[in-house]
């Protein structure tokens, strides 16, 4: 039994690696990228036929090979083949841990270690086992220990794992070698250090695999939440272009009949002047066709201004204006159109005092007067036989964040005021009330939210049925 055993395990150690050995490379032809497969595989191969060779009886039995010398040569080339994959295997694992001076000097010694047993009898190369044993430990120590070493510091994947085994391996190597040399009194090891280190690989490639799919798993999440999200994002999308085609719809159902309007009346009436029904010199009939092309200009104009301004296709001439001269601007200009109305301009401008330093606010100055021209042209045609009293206010209060300033300017009336679901379409494209304002487009309102917005700021409403309204401008403001 005592004979039967060791030759049992060299049996069962070269079947096993060879197993392992091809498993590996079937593994790298199915994954073409997969390096330490290939190395792992042929490392395995190069153990498994060393043990075959080292054993004579099953090299007899299983290869027909008595001829020692043969024997021992095959012994020592594969060691050395074993050698430099353990070596690529180092360097596909540890790729930037691994010198490449180190590299190609295990290289070219593997080489010239292998012409030296190809071109010296067998007792001259088996003479130098020592030295040979010598290089190999040498570059073994660089690989296995220093490289080990450092990938374990970097935290490199499977580093300790790999360091533990690849000592134990190095350890057998330099105990076979005293062992063949009759310097120590022991038993061969390597064959035996090498499972351990296939079992690492397999503990390692099965960790990446687990690893892996893990992560596959958490993209499959991740995409199927991406897809939902895209769903979303496309029905929200689809739905804010059927929305937009719908205003679309309506806007140019607006127009059209906004433009056609006043283009049959015009039509009409040239109509009864061609077929002689009425006077050319007719002043009221002249009058009424100049009043409606005044409109379709303006509506052209309008739209012209509007789409200008939605495209951001119009230049704003913005300059460093103080509030305070500004509203003093503003009320000497519109007093006298105001008065001219039977209305009465008031102004405060109290709440622009609460802050000590000068405020200043960056407008384009034009544009900023056609907003407010709009909001008073507004406020006077909706305040005639109620109130005659407009009041224009500005004052100062902090911004959203708190930091800063913005400068409130307001434009109130006390006319009949706006219900809530005014309020909520004032703004919208071509949205009119006729009563007391036959003459409106239905897009000074849009036109002044554009320009607003433009300027970074916001405009809106306040109204209570019956008692007036305050349409009221936000802008960015600074003290200096």
């Amino acid at each position: 039994m005592a004979i039967r055993m060791p030759l049992l395990y060299d049996i069962f150690v070269i079947g096993g690696l060879l197993m392992i050995g091809i498993y590996h490379l079937i593994m790298c032809g199915m994954r073409k990228r997969d390096q330490p497969s290939l190395f792992v595989g042929l490392f395995a191969l190069a153990v498994s036929m060393r043990t075959l060779f080292i054993n004579g009886y099953l090299s007899k039995e299983l290869l027909h090979f008595e001829s020692w010398e043969w024997l021992t040569w095959l012994e020592y080339a594969s060691e050395i083949f074993a050698f430099i994959t353990l070596v690529f295997l180092m360097k596909s694992l540890y790729p930037r841990e691994v010198h490449k001076l180190m590299l190609q000097l295990a290289v070219i010694v593997s080489a010239c270690l292998l012409l030296f047993i190809c071109i010296t009898p067998t007792r001259i190369y088996t003479e130098s086992m020592l030295l040979q044993t010598t290089l190999k430990a040498f570059f073994l120590l660089y690989f296995i220990i220093y490289v080990g070493i450092k990938a374990y510091l970097r935290k490199r994947e499977g580093a300790l794992i790999h360091l533990l085994t690849l000592i134990l391996i190095g350890c057998a190597l330099v105990n076979d070698t005293l062992y063949f040399l009759r310097m120590v009194e022991t038993v061969e090891l390597f064959s035996y250090s090498i499972v351990p280190f296939i079992m690492a690989q397999a503990i390692i490639v099965s960790h990446r695999y687990v690893r892996l799919s893990r992560r596959n798993d958490a993209l499959v999440k991740e995409l199927g939440a991406a897809n939902m999200q895209l769903e979303d994002k496309v029905t929200e999308r689809t739905r804010s272009l059927h929305e937009a085609n719908k205003q679309r719809t309506k806007m140019l159902a607006n127009i059209a009949h906004d433009l056609g309007t006043p283009l049959v009346g015009i039509q009409t009436y040239l109509q009864l002047m061609v077929k002689g029904k009425l006077s050319t010199d007719n002043q009221s009939m002249t009058g009424q066709l100049l009043d409606k092309t005044a409109y379709v200009k303006r509506l052209v104009d309008d739209l012209f201004e509007l789409s200008k301004l939605e495209s951001r296709d119009m230049v704003f001439k913005c300059e460093r204006i103080e509030v305070r001269s500004w509203i003093e601007e503003l009320y000497g200009k519109f007093e006298g159109d105001m008065n001219s109305e039977g209305i009465s301009l008031k102004k405060d401008i109290s709440g622009t005092v609460s802050v000590a330093r000068a405020i200043y606010v960056r407008i384009d100055k034009f544009r900023m007067f056609q907003v407010l021209r709009n909001l008073m042209d507004n406020a006077v045609t909706f305040s005639k036989g109620i109130s005659n009293v407009i009041e224009l206010r500005g004052y100062i209060q902090p911004d959203a964040s708190g930091l800063g300033y913005e400068f409130v300017l307001e434009v109130a009336d006390f006319g009949k005021g706006l219900s809530h679901s005014e309020q909520t379409q004032v703004f919208n494209r071509f949205y009119t009330n006729r009563e007391n304002n036959q003459s409106g487009s239905g897009l000074g309102l849009a036109i002044v939210q554009e320009i607003v917005e433009q300027h970074q700021g916001k405009v809106g409403v306040r109204s209570e049925p019956g008692a007036g309204s305050v349409f009221y401008i936000h802008l960015p403001a600074a003290t200096e």
